[in-house]
């Protein structure tokens, strides 16, 4: 009787202790969503992001989110890694672009996602006096790899009266655009990148110019 009785206290003394050690994962950042996971409280888990007093957590193969309160039962997620968290700035996938090319023109440009790959509005002017200026969507891929990225291009360009770009007696001219472009990128930070452009220009009418350029251009995450 005595072992029965022991047996019986030590299940009730366990159960709330087995029940505290998990952390229940739930499918959004709140009470109502139901539980998808229940992860043990030495499991490692990453927070990716916090939103109100819920945090997002992570094992790279599961996710889901957690109340902050919760949490205090492991030691992996310190109160200064939550402020961190909480406090870093959650970047967008659109991305602007400046930059210069060998060409003397300057390069604006905004690239955002669309679907598995990304378009990309892009406008050049000339620095020179007597000036020209296109405007081009592109659509982009990577290459397999982050840092390489290939796009076509479809637009138009005009130059001004007195420049010849498409215009071989320079006078005034607006013609069709197509263009191929070839992307090499270094990520300088996480909201910063360099990247190494070579551009290929096929005007389709005035003097079908052909124009090859190299340009340097800064990548900021919105």
């Amino acid at each position: 009787m005595r072992l029965w009785l022991s047996f019986i206290l030590l299940v009730c003394w366990y159960s709330p202790l087995a029940a505290e050690s998990l952390i229940l994962l739930r499918k959004g950042p709140g009470s109502a969503f139901p539980v998808v996971f229940e992860i043990p409280a030495d499991h490692r888990l990453t927070p990716v992001r916090i939103q109100g007093d819920w945090v997002l957590l992570s094992d790279e193969l599961r996710q889901g989110w957690a109340h902050q309160d919760s949490l205090a039962i492991t030691q992996q997620l310190t109160p200064a890694r939550l402020w961190l968290i909480r406090e870093s700035r959650q970047l967008s996938d659109w991305q602007l672009q400046l930059g210069l090319d060998s060409q003397q023109a300057l390069l604006t440009g905004i690239r955002f996602p669309w679907q598995q790959h990304s378009l990309a509005l892009r406008f050049s002017h000339s620095a020179a006096e007597s000036s020209w200026q296109s405007l081009e969507l592109a659509g982009e891929t990577d290459l397999g790899r982050s840092d390489w990225r290939a796009g076509i291009a479809l637009g138009l360009g005009h130059n001004d009266r007195g420049h010849d770009r498409w215009h071989n007696d320079a006078r005034e001219q607006t013609t069709a655009l197509i263009s191929a472009n070839l992307d090499w990128q270094r990520q300088i930070n996480k909201q910063l990148a360099v990247l190494v452009r070579l551009k290929s220009e096929q005007a389709v009418s005035g003097n079908s110019a052909n124009h090859n350029s190299l340009a340097l251009v800064w990548n900021l995450k919105l």
